[in-house]
């Protein structure tokens, strides 16, 4: 479908607004159905498995947030530190078990 669409020069949105029709009719059986699971989980084991997953991505983001604040925070205090004749400081260093890990 989006080899034809390319060909004709059509928008992905214009072409299934306009030609539906023929998606239904030809395109659409040509699709393969999805496989099946193996062992289907439990809605409670996925949803357990989903908020697990989704707060490690939120520590994750959180740590790395903290990082570029950090460092957005430096490279402002260098640049600004010549426009005010000031010497720039380094900040203290931080402890491995507290540094946030690198992305």
């Amino acid at each position: 479908m989006t080899a034809i669409e390319r060909r004709l020069g059509i928008p992905h949105a214009s072409f299934h607004r306009h030609l539906a029709n023929l998606i239904d009719m030809h395109f659409r059986p040509r699709i393969p159905a999805p496989a099946a699971a193996t062992a289907p989980l439990r809605p409670d084991d996925r949803n357990e498995a989903n908020v697990a997953r989704l707060r490690q991505e939120n520590t994750d983001l959180r740590r790395t947030r903290a990082l570029y604040e950090e460092v957005i925070r430096q490279l402002t205090l260098e640049n600004d530190a010549p426009r005010q004749g000031a010497t720039v400081h380094p900040p203290p260093a931080r402890s491995r078990a507290t540094s946030p890990p690198l992305p």
